[in-house]
């Protein structure tokens, strides 16, 4: 047969054998992955959510302490069989009663009577009604950047198709307070001409605050300088016509094109344009206040490092005992029994991947103390080079798992509050062959610059030959990175100018 002819053979639908192997995660996994991603703040309010969804788990008005602790513990080290598909075996599911129950009843007996004594709950007073009703009226929503124009508007413009085309282009301005939107494009939505736009929005751009409604920064600063009754002052002219050459520190352009000092421009720079809002619509427009709560905490006590999780915020939680002795009632559905069963499960994987998380967490700091001691105990005390990898090697989990670790969290330490994040770092080597952070590097590099004649600034070529003179090898681009990183400009753009 000829190789035509079986290839011909082969064509069509088919059936064969093959086989695979796969690495599905289970929820449990999935939930265990989720939780050590995710900073105490957020944490909190997903245990809140499964105590709403779950009838067996209850929140615990008072710490339990250590028993507490021990009891989920030994929850923990219940072993629960899963399917090859990830998921429970139902036949398993429900029927581990002898076995994994024990713990459960044992702390039934243990705390019955504690328990009990959460039943009771006291109802608020009319006083306490009172005041509760008194601070919720009490409560006033701040006015926007929106509703504060809106009412200048309809107090500046009587004619209504004048306070259309003003509301129409108030909810154009953004956040900061620039309008964005083409003139033309507003005038084809509102039936209108351009020119009817640019009469409106000169009136809106006198508005308070000061320097709203403008469409770029230049025009937002000549629009606060003439408010400010500046437009025959230098720093106006700077603004109008070199703006560009400000932006890049190029002075002696200024001085050419203005015929003026270099002192008079930094004087005007100082005096008049420094003052100046760049973003005017961020007064109305505040930012939610954000806190930081930190997921661990290592605090000096003579000279140990004790580590300690943060866990204040989490609620603690216990069995709800009424759905365990319900399963011991003979009388009671088995639909009913197998619902409480699975949420008892559901409830003991909760407790075992917090407690999982907080172990990865505690296993982590404690190697951060063994490393960054001279850190956290002196206050000139450099950070050693670390990696997640070493990390990772040293904990005997894969990179992955440290870098969920870190992933937005807090570390607070008696050097301060600082990011578990800012610890790993690459290294770069000295000449006397030891490797040192490259956070101490940047922290080198900005103290150079800090100390550097900003009439002569040092170039990034200039800065690596000194980094190199102190033993620390670092090439002009990665100097480059590392000032860019500090948020410091260019030699150019540090430059002050001589008159």
């Amino acid at each position: 047969m000829s190789n035509s002819q079986m290839f011909e053979l082969q064509q069509g639908p088919s059936q064969n054998i093959k086989q695979m192997q796969r690495l599905i995660m289970s929820r449990q996994m999935q939930q265990a992955i989720h939780f050590l991603q995710l900073p105490i703040m957020e944490l909190g309010p997903l245990v809140d959510h499964e105590l709403e969804q779950n009838p067996v788990l209850e929140r615990s008005e008072v710490d339990e302490g250590i028993e507490a602790d021990e009891n989920l513990k030994a929850l923990e080290e219940d072993n629960i069989e899963e399917s090859t598909d990830g998921e429970l075996k139902p036949e398993k599911e429900l029927s581990f009663e002898e076995r994994d129950f024990e713990v459960l009843r044992r702390l039934d007996e243990d705390f019955r009577d504690h328990f009990s004594e959460s039943d009771n709950f006291t109802k608020p007073n009319s006083a306490q009604e009172k005041l509760q009703s008194f601070l919720e009226s009490s409560i006033v929503s701040e006015e926007t950047l929106f509703e504060h124009l809106t009412i200048q508007a309809k107090e500046s413009f009587d004619n209504a198709k004048q306070l259309a085309i003003a509301e129409a282009i108030i909810g154009d301005i953004d956040r900061a307070g620039y309008f964005n939107t083409s003139l033309e494009e507003l005038a084809i939505l509102e039936q209108c001409k351009p020119e009817e736009i640019q009469a409106v929005l000169k009136v809106i751009q006198t508005f308070d605050p000061i320097g709203v409604g403008a469409r770029t920064l230049q025009e937002s600063l000549l629009i606060q300088l003439k408010s400010y009754g500046k437009s025959d002052t230098l720093a106006f002219r700077i603004i109008e016509k070199h703006f560009n050459d400000l932006l890049h520190n190029h002075i002696p352009a200024i001085k050419k094109g203005l015929n003026c000092d270099a002192e008079d421009i930094e004087a005007a720079v100082d005096h008049d344009i420094a003052k100046l809002d760049l973003h005017p619509g961020t007064q109305l427009s505040p930012q939610a206040s954000t806190f930081i709560i930190p997921d661990v905490l290592i605090r000096q006590e003579e000279e140990e490092l004790v580590v300690v999780i943060n866990d204040d915020s989490m609620p603690r939680l216990r069995f709800n005992t009424r759905y365990l002795r319900m399963l011991d009632d003979a009388s009671l559905p088995q639909e009913t029994k197998d619902f409480i069963k699975q949420k008892v499960v559901s409830a003991k994987w909760l407790l075992k991947n917090i407690l999982q998380r907080n172990d990865t967490l505690e296993n982590l700091s404690r190697l951060l103390v063994k490393w960054q001691r001279e850190f956290f105990i002196h206050p000139e005390g450099k950070l050693v080079p670390l990696t997640m990898k070493t990390m990772a090697e040293e904990l005997g989990v894969h990179e992955s798992t440290i870098a969920r670790a870190v992933s937005g969290k807090y570390i607070e330490t008696p050097r301060g509050l600082l990011t578990l994040r800012s610890f790993f770092t690459s290294s770069l080597s000295t000449e006397a062959g030891e490797d040192i952070s490259s956070k101490t590097a940047r922290d080198i590099l900005k103290d150079i610059i800090a100390g550097e004649d900003k009439h002569h600034p040092f170039s990034d070529e200039a800065l690596s030959s000194m980094l190199k003179e102190k033993g620390i090898q670092c090439a002009r681009r990665t100097v480059a990175k590392y000032r860019l990183a500090l948020n410091i400009g260019t030699a150019q753009q540090r430059r002050k100018f001589l008159g």
